[in-house]
């Protein structure tokens, strides 16, 4: 097992607003998670692949519930990379396996 096996974030939430568009053609994403008892995490997760991003921006709106895979960002800002975003909202015109 490698160091990089280790840096995985794995995230089940709400969106809090629509997703974000950056000039550069990234997109974020603010993603609520419980965290226990009367606990709110808010977490940004930041889509720098672009047909990704594309998909986030059509298909996902606040309140959408969301599986995000990805990786700490690297930097000073605390924020997660997505490598794979899961619509868990039941969205029917995406793809019906809800991966996007």
């Amino acid at each position: 097992m490698s160091v990089n096996d280790l840096d995985k974030v794995l995230l089940i939430g709400r969106l809090t607003e629509d997703p974000r568009e950056h000039p550069d053609g990234r997109v974020e994403l603010t993603v609520l998670t419980a965290g226990g008892t009367d606990t709110r995490n808010y977490h940004t997760v930041v889509v720098r692949d672009l047909p990704l991003a594309a998909r986030c921006l059509k298909h996902l709106s606040a309140a959408k519930l969301v599986y995000v895979e990805g990786r700490l960002c690297s930097g000073p800002d605390a924020c997660v990379e997505a490598t794979h975003v899961h619509f868990l909202s039941g969205q029917q015109d995406v793809d019906p396996t809800g991966v996007l």
